[in-house]
């Protein structure tokens, strides 16, 4: 049976079917503004999801006077839109779930362009959430790009405004780009291509943003591309910024990946630099870091030390990254950046958590076994002469792997 609250959020039946034909352009004016218009002089209770995805409690008021509609619409014009934007998220939703990523899309993309919104959580929820379905469809970079043209060109971006949450007690090195901030979008919602695309848009009205070199570098990094322009964006990047954790991490990884396992006349060598990214990190370092770091002190031959960075590793993830609640935590930070979950939760857990537990865990039962770890591959495991140092010595005995 429909609910009274299906009943009131259902979308139009000619949007739905015009979004998924690809027909969406006008904007129907019977949702360019809550539904307050009826006669009789009741309200009724219902439960919407607010932007964080918790339930909410509001009144859907029925029209008692034009004079409450103008006090309403004067009073209370941030609840409104608020309210506004939630619906056409239910609308995007319902498409998203039902198949038609492309059509929730449109549908929010003609909502946000058409409709004058006022500057405010609400509207960046619903522009990030066209950029995040149009990730979820895939290869549609090129279409992020015009939209946040449309939108600059329209005026539509105050000072210091992105499409990304900001916490303001945690004030950014950098300011709010929505370019770069639609590539970290693409990145979450699993369409690395997009991200890349751009970051590549990024960099060419900023060949020196540090971050988008870094990140640009390291995704190229991790498809096996170690040649001159990967090297030149990291080394740019530790130019600008040799501070930043993120970017120690990524050219002390290239350096791993190179076999430059130690300092020397070209410069520092991979060692150095992901000791100084974990340091740089203090007690929040990334568990990918961890596990970097510990494979460049196997190789190294520093084979105490890599365990006990493997162990701090694993010890943190099972602490910091239970299953079950940073599951429940991705689907609320799903929700609260885009509106709706365009990522399955579990995958992105195995992605940027479980399987690094699963690498560092089965590192320290190799170690256990006196068998060789399953480190990154690395030329320095294939040197002439029997390999690496580290492979010339038996190991310690570890402790156990929980």
């Amino acid at each position: 049976m429909t609910s009274r609250r299906d009943d009131a959020l259902a979308p139009p039946r000619p949007l739905v079917d015009g979004a998924i034909a690809g027909r969406i352009s006008i904007v129907p004016d019977a949702l360019m503004a809550p539904a307050t218009v009826a006669s009789r002089r009741s309200s009724r209770r219902c439960k919407m999801l607010d932007l964080n995805g918790k339930p909410k409690k509001m009144t859907v008021a029925r029209d008692r006077a034009p004079r409450r509609a103008r006090a309403q619409t004067r009073a209370s014009r941030a609840s409104i839109d608020d309210d506004a934007a939630i619906r056409w998220l239910v609308i995007a939703e319902r498409l998203f779930q039902a198949g038609h990523p492309a059509a929730a899309a449109e549908v929010l993309r003609a909502a946000t362009l058409e409709i004058p919104w006022p500057g405010g959580e609400a509207r960046r929820t619903l522009r990030a959430a066209v950029v995040a379905l149009d990730a979820r469809v895939g290869g549609r970079a090129d279409r992020t790009i015009a939209y946040l043209d449309a939108l600059a060109n329209a005026g539509g971006f105050a000072a210091g405004e992105g499409l990304m949450r900001r916490d303001p007690e945690t004030p950014s090195e950098r300011e709010a780009s929505p370019l770069m901030d639609a590539s970290g979008i693409h990145s979450i919602a699993g369409d690395r291509a997009g991200a890349a695309s751009l970051l590549e848009a990024v960099l060419e009205s900023s060949p020196d943003d540090a971050m988008a070199l870094n990140n640009l570098a390291y995704g190229r990094l991790d498809d096996g591309l170690l040649d001159e322009d990967t090297e030149r964006m990291l080394e740019r990047a530790f130019e600008l910024r040799p501070s930043d954790s993120h970017i120690l991490d990524s050219l002390g990884w290239l350096r791993y990946r190179q076999g430059r396992l130690d300092d020397g006349p070209d410069g520092f060598g991979a060692v150095s630099l992901l000791r100084e990214a974990v340091k740089a990190s203090g007690e929040n370092a990334s568990l990918e870091g961890l596990d970097h770091l510990g494979d460049a002190l196997w190789v190294a031959g520093l084979r105490e030390e890599a365990i006990r960075i493997w162990q701090r590793a694993l010890e943190a993830g099972l602490r910091r990254f239970d299953r079950e609640t940073t599951i429940r935590g991705i689907e609320g930070y799903l929700r609260g950046e885009f509106g709706l979950v365009v990522r399955d939760p579990g995958d992105f857990y195995e992605e940027s958590y479980g399987e690094v537990i699963d690498r560092v865990r089965a590192k320290i039962r190799a170690a256990n076994d006196r068998r060789e770890p399953p480190v990154a591959d690395t030329p320095a495991l294939h040197a002439a002469g029997g390999g690496a140092q580290a492979a010339e010595a038996d190991p310690p005995d570890p402790p156990d792997a929980p």
